[in-house]
């Protein structure tokens, strides 16, 4: 009984350590500087850095953009015009990657003929007939071969003869848009950090009405003013607008929050830099933006022509990020916890004899006895027990510790590298490929990529038309409601009340109920555009597998400034127009063939094809900095995102748009198009490592506080 009760007092007993004190002022003074350390990191950390706050990164943003500014153009299509935001920034709705113009090509009245394909593509070349085969779509080219060769020369090659958009791109004029440096682009910013439930405006508050009109970003004068001039912009980044007018430019305007919520020392306010985004650090070298798009006409006998514009400009990112503060029990206690164990951790074991330390004379004064009594230095008692087994385990534990510093910590993990995965990413796009399609509306036509790809400015999220339905010859009309429309349907006149929408359908209610029998139902008679969509004719377009997706990505990881592209560095200009994506032969190459994107997911073209789907093109930047810049490629992967793992079940992707003519006597008609197709995601993900001397020391340091506390 005693034996019980002597063990369980033992264990709730507490046992105190026993302390030597030396007198080795060396030490002493070591000791004393590292814990006067430890407290001035605690002070800089709980109090500079604010870690008595509670933080929150996860900031919500919108973004809103409106560019403003008129610039005369003299176009082959209109004579002397007027371009305005309508027409030189793309998408024109303010969203927060846009494109502005500075450059157009156009070339006016292409009509669906014959001609020689450009001699700038190398699938259009030819010696003879043979290398042209009949019905074959040039790759990246712009239409489909016609079974002839064209040469000026018999000892000189040619370019095949073309079905398609003629004529091609040697009449083509161009017109840089000298005045664009003046516009303006106003940016609506409104930011939300839920966890404090605060939410602010870039926009100044203040009683002044004509503020807003009148000022322009200035970083001195203005730093809150919203508006910027794209001059201005462009400058700051370091360049000149004439450099990038010509070929067009990326550029990134970054809004970064930095709020401060406690009451006494508020603070949030945005602050703005601009970057060149497109700049290849390793190679100091730019690449070229632009797009194509096209205006549809009909002449007099009905038939399409169209002006082609390939435009040059520069595409801007507004990129906004944040963190909010504010005071918090939780984060003050956490790090002064951790400061205070982090100086009880730190302790030094000095195996000696005492009494063989000398000690020098000290002097007789009272004052100098208690400052040198400040340096003494306090060393626990060891006991070494001779025992194997408790020896083999302590050792083996050791072991273990410094393997998983040694090799989980430094090697897999690269803990002596301070990481960024804060990635500032650009992306476009640009297919290219043309597929023929028997319209109804002008018979047998060619539709290149400013048809089928939506929308055309190369964003990093598009659709590709694999399947359309047309509805040619729509007119302002009465007709019926389709069937398929529960609200559509009726019984009598009273079902339809004269004026109201028909709820998720096509027309308004002109309060007439159509039926075919007394006791049948019927649908409503509506007031739209007829005929409804009972007159439809599909396309599947076939042949899309063959067409080619063009990926331009630049990455910047702005704390180690180091910007790359996903474009091969190579001097050899032929590699780009010739290779396709394949992760053993062309890992680098950025151009991916639309069948084989389709095939890495899984899935077939054809099951896609018909109702469309959803896929993701995943590029991961995984950085080693310490390596050289060479090392750091992307790697690509391919999903779809579409499908139900659930129930194994899949969606439909698809939109309606419509083409507006007038007829002879000036009265509006126009063809309705319903496309299905594959929406396209290319998601940038990524981080850059790089050795740092202050991660390295703090593993380190967990390390052998680790090793301490395993003894």
């Amino acid at each position: 009984m005693s034996t019980f009760k002597d063990n369980f007092l033992s264990a709730i007993y507490y046992k105190t350590e026993n302390y030597d004190t030396v007198n080795c002022y060396k030490v002493g003074i070591f000791y004393r500087v590292t814990q006067l350390c430890i407290i001035g990191y605690l002070i800089w950390g709980v109090f500079v850095m604010k870690g008595y706050q509670e933080e929150e990164e996860s900031i919500q943003s919108s973004v809103i953009t409106k560019v403003k500014g008129v610039v005369p153009i003299n176009s082959s299509d209109t004579g002397l015009s007027l371009w305005g935001p309508e027409d030189y920034v793309i998408p024109p709705h303010g969203e927060a990657i846009f494109f502005i113009a500075t450059n157009v090509t156009e070339i006016p009245n292409q009509t669906l003929d014959k001609c020689a394909e450009g001699d700038t593509v190398p699938d259009g070349r030819c010696s003879e007939h043979a290398d042209c085969p009949p019905g074959e779509a040039v790759r990246a080219g712009h239409g489909i071969k016609t079974g002839r060769c064209l040469k000026k020369d018999r000892n000189v090659k040619g370019t095949c003869e073309i079905h398609g958009w003629c004529p091609g791109g040697e009449r083509q004029k161009s017109h840089v848009l000298e005045k664009a440096e003046n516009f303006t682009i106003f940016i609506k910013n409104f930011i939300r950090f839920p966890k404090f439930s605060f939410s602010k405006s870039n926009i100044l508050q203040t009683q002044d009405k004509n503020y807003l009109p009148k000022c322009t970003y200035d970083e001195l004068v203005h730093p809150y003013c919203p508006i910027f001039r794209l001059g201005d912009i462009i400058r700051k980044t370091g360049h000149r607008f004439q450099d990038m007018a010509q070929a067009g430019a990326a550029i990134g305007i970054l809004i970064n929050w930095n709020c401060d919520l406690d009451t006494l020392t508020f603070q949030c306010d945005p602050k703005y830099s601009f970057i060149r985004l497109d700049l290849n650090t390793t190679v100091n070298s730019t690449t070229t933006f632009n797009l194509r798009y096209a205006r549809y006409y009909k002449n007099a006998t009905g038939y399409d022509y169209r002006t082609l514009f390939k435009v040059y400009g520069i595409r801007f990112h507004v990129m906004v990020h944040g963190k909010a503060g504010k005071f918090s029990i939780i984060p003050t206690f956490v790090n002064f916890g951790s400061g205070i164990g982090l100086l009880g951790a730190f302790k030094i074991e000095y195996t000696t004899n005492v009494n063989a330390i000398p000690s020098p004379s000290m002097p007789e004064s009272r004052c100098t006895k208690f400052f040198f009594t400040g340096f003494d230095y306090k060393t626990e008692k060891y006991v070494i027990l001779q025992r194997n087994k408790v020896g083999i385990l302590y050792r083996v534990i050791q072991l273990c510790i410094i393997g998983y510093i040694i090799g989980w910590v430094f090697v897999m993990k690269k803990g002596y590298q301070k990481v960024e995965e804060s990635m500032q990413s650009s992306v476009i796009t640009k297919v290219k490929g043309v597929v023929p399609v028997n319209s109804i509306d002008t018979g047998l036509s060619l539709w290149g990529p400013e048809d089928y790809v939506i929308p055309h400015h190369g964003a990093a999220t598009f659709f590709i038309a694999t399947n359309v339905t047309e509805i040619p010859n729509q007119t302002l009309d009465n007709c019926a409601e389709s069937d398929t429309v529960p609200d559509g349907r009726c019984r009598d006149d009273a079902d339809c009340p004269r004026g109201e929408a028909v709820r998720a359908g096509h027309g308004i209610k002109t309060g007439r109920c159509l039926t075919k029998a007394r006791n049948v139902k019927g649908t409503c008679e509506i007031h739209g555009w007829c005929p409804g969509e009972e007159n439809q004719k599909s396309h599947v377009l076939g042949k899309l597998e063959n067409f080619t997706i063009y990926i331009k990505n630049f990455v910047r990881f702005p704390r180690f400034n180091f910007s790359k592209s996903n474009v091969r560095e190579t001097q050899d200009k032929s590699y780009l127009p010739t290779c396709n994506y394949d992760e053993l032969v062309h890992p680098y190459c950025p151009i991916f063939r639309l069948g084989d994107i389709i095939r890495k997911t899984g899935h077939r073209f054809q099951d896609m094809a018909q109702a469309g789907a959803a896929i993701g093109i995943l590029i991961n930047w995984n950085c080693n900095l310490d390596i050289g810049s060479s090392q750091c490629h992307p790697k690509y992967s391919f999903i779809r995102l579409d499908l139900n793992t659930n129930v194994n079940s899949i969606t439909t992707f698809n939109f309606r748009y419509a083409r507006y003519y007038k007829n002879a006597t000036g009265h509006d008609y126009r063809t309705l198009f319903k496309v299905y197709g594959i929406r396209f995601h290319v998601m940038v993900h990524g981080k850059a490592g790089k050795f740092s001397i202050i991660p390295t020391i703090i593993n380190i340091g967990s390390g052998l506080a680790l090793l301490g506390a395993a003894t």
